[in-house]
């Protein structure tokens, strides 16, 4: 994986994808991708320079709480959101993701 400053990350599973903001959302500040075997990523920023890809074959995405480790952060930044047939792009101010949906790479 690769990704910086002004630069795209390209991810590299399954057919076709369908894409989802959360219901009631004002703004996107998560994006899911879900291909057509049911494996889902999710898009989230915690920064403007700081994406956090989780890729889950089923189920929701929570998380366990942990005594060994602090709380993930809970803030978001805004994501743009664009598609095509092909792929999804996921912006925030710093940098950019392109999913393609046949693969979710």
């Amino acid at each position: 994986m690769f990704f910086a400053p002004n630069r795209g990350l390209l991810l590299g599973c399954c057919m076709a994808a369908a894409v989802a903001a959360p219901a009631g959302a004002a703004e996107n500040t998560q994006v899911i991708v879900t291909g057509a075997c049911g494996v889902r990523l999710r898009v989230e920023a915690v920064d403007p320079d700081i994406v956090r890809l989780w890729l889950k074959p089923a189920g929701d995405f929570s998380r366990a709480p942990s005594l060994a480790t602090e709380p993930a952060p809970t803030t978001r930044v805004p994501l743009a959101v664009a598609g095509s047939e092909a792929a999804t792009t996921v912006r925030t101010d710093a940098l950019w993701i392109s999913i393609d949906h046949r693969t979710l790479a």
